[in-house]
């Protein structure tokens, strides 16, 4: 069973990795083809996606503490508390990203990319002790390359359409600035125009 699990993970972990590797040769190609409304459009289907599948392996995460504390005794029951507070706790900032997202608030999406450093920081540590301890050198800095190509690209994609959403909000700054000068000026128009019958 523990082996068949290992396999099902691999053969899920592969999958989503060829869908992403063709979902960024698409990217790819509209920016090359300078096709600026659909890159902003898959950046913001790319956040939804990190921000859906961090939420779900958060989930999961939860709901495994959940179930070691609700079976187990002694260390079980302590390591599913564990757990499920690290579940519960970075279950909370995907969420934060997508609704950031769908109702268009940068602050929100701020926060995960600030999560995204420090967790990138606990993921490294981690990595470097592993590395000092258990692992040989060759496999654990091939383990640490790919885990910063993996956060960088993540984060990435998403300050990018951080940076839209806060160059769409100073657009329609501008828009309404322009608006608003714009009938300030008809009105002293009009009123000169009344002073000057009267």
């Amino acid at each position: 069973n523990l082996l068949g699990g290992l396999y099902g993970g691999a053969v899920f972990f592969l999958l989503i990795n060829i869908g992403w590797f063709i979902f960024s040769h698409i990217l790819v190609e509209r920016n090359r083809n300078i096709n600026i409304e659909g890159v902003k459009r898959m950046i913001k289907t790319g956040s939804y996606i990190i921000g859906s599948l961090q939420a779900i392996a958060f989930a999961i995460l939860l709901i495994n503490g959940l179930i070691f504390v609700s079976i187990g005794s002694g260390g079980m029951g302590i390591a599913g508390g564990i757990i499920m507070t690290i579940g519960g706790i970075f279950l909370i900032f995907p969420s934060l990203l997508l609704h950031g997202i769908r109702t268009n608030s940068p602050g929100k999406v701020k926060i995960w990319i600030d999560e995204q450093f420090v967790l990138i920081g606990l993921v490294l540590f981690a990595s470097i002790l592993g590395l000092v301890l258990f692992t040989s050198i060759r496999y654990g800095l091939l383990q640490m390359i790919v885990l910063c190509l993996s956060f960088m690209y993540s984060m990435g994609m998403v300050i990018v359409h951080y940076n839209i959403m806060l160059e769409n909000d100073r657009t329609m700054e501008n828009e309404a600035g322009m608006n608003k000068d714009t009938s300030d000026q008809h009105g002293h128009h009009n009123e000169d125009k009344t002073s000057g019958v009267f």
